[in-house]
């Protein structure tokens, strides 16, 4: 897939798009120190 999409067409893919979002609330919890929990990812 290399080269065959661009990136914001690679973040479109709704898993791919979820994976990032999941990822970036991850991030905020471990910077903050907060323990992450299934329910603390929740939306």
């Amino acid at each position: 897939m290399r080269g065959e999409l661009s990136e914001a067409q690679f973040k479109a893919v709704p898993e791919v798009s979820a994976a990032f979002e999941h990822a970036g609330r991850e991030a905020l919890c471990l910077e903050l120190g907060k323990v992450i929990t299934p329910t603390s990812m929740e939306r």
